[in-house]
């Protein structure tokens, strides 16, 4: 679980097409039976929301579900009320029906640190930053919830520990999509003996490649901007290189999985988004190492991208 940045705005139509309309259709229907399902059609608002990332398992999902974190058997006059949606994926939310609210600990409240993934064994795990009175609740949501190593999430986690180590995702783009698997990164990282000069690298490494990305980006938002679709072949990837020695920062964006040695020279994927041609691909290239060059102070270039 992480940290959910609050609040979420809600959607614009979301009163008048879902919470009026579903208190309209409560007036008329007696419990039991299950509420008109009116908030589906914010299911995409919700995701944005939580950046794509479900809001127990803490990793992008292609595609969640509106989760009523008081269902609506316990609290019927919460059915349509925006502030009681959370984004889960589907086999999460099916699996906390039974629990009643006060069994789980709310996503919304969770903060930083509060929880931890466990390298290697992929485990999520509780930490002291929980503040003592939410410590039992949050020990019976990993319980109540198969949050702490079920197989399907272990195997999730795997899957993006893997794109990271061979050089598919940057420790950005680790962090945009499993957040708690960066750190778990980092913190394997910081371990080692010269555990505060890597730490002090690991975070300039990181901050020069996240700046790189987003001046990159622009790039090639700029060309998407003007440009309906791409003709000729596609890129999806801007890379750049460098050559020299086992030494700052070389060393280290091949310690860290970021970058790729051929010999002499590293290769490194700068994360961006997107289809777009070569020549575009490589525009971005040139001013990602523009960069990593400033802010690295070793000198890179930029290579066109194709595999």
């Amino acid at each position: 679980m992480i940290a959910i940045e609050q609040p979420i705005p809600e959607p614009e139509g979301f009163d008048s097409r879902c919470r009026k309309r579903g208190t309209a259709w409560l007036a008329k229907n007696a419990s039991p039976t299950r509420p008109a399902d009116y908030w589906s059609e914010f299911r995409l608002d919700l995701a944005e929301g939580f950046k794509n990332r479900c809001g127990y398992g803490g990793m992008w999902i292609s595609s969640g579900t509106v989760d009523h974190f008081a269902s609506c058997d316990e609290r019927r006059d919460l059915s349509y009320e925006w502030s009681n949606f959370r984004y889960l994926d589907g086999w999460i939310n099916s699996s906390k029906k039974n629990k009643k609210s006060s069994e789980l600990l709310d996503p919304y409240i969770v903060e930083d640190g509060w929880f931890e993934i466990i390298l290697p064994s992929l485990q999520l795990v509780l930490t002291d930053a929980i503040p003592p009175e939410l410590r039992s609740l949050a020990e019976a949501t990993l319980k109540n919830l198969p949050l702490a190593h079920d197989e399907r999430l272990v195997r999730n986690r795997r899957a993006w520990l893997k794109e990271y180590e061979q050089g598919n995702l940057s420790l950005q783009g680790l962090k945009n999509k499993a957040p708690l698997i960066a750190k778990a990164v980092l913190k394997r990282l910081s371990d080692r003996p010269e555990s505060g000069e890597v730490r002090a690298h690991a975070s300039s490494i990181a901050l020069a490649l996240q700046n790189a990305s987003f001046e990159a980006q622009a790039v090639i938002r700029e060309y998407l901007r003007d440009t309906a679709q791409v003709h000729g072949p596609a890129c999806v990837k801007v890379m750049v290189w460098a050559y020299g020695e086992d030494t700052f920062p070389l060393k280290e964006l091949v310690d860290m999985g970021l970058g790729l040695r051929r010999g002499r020279f590293v290769d490194v994927v700068v994360q961006c988004e997107g289809r777009y041609p070569l020549d575009t691909a490589f525009k971005a290239a040139v001013r990602a190492a523009e960069v990593l060059s400033e802010h690295l102070g070793h000198q890179f270039h930029a290579a066109d991208g194709r595999d």
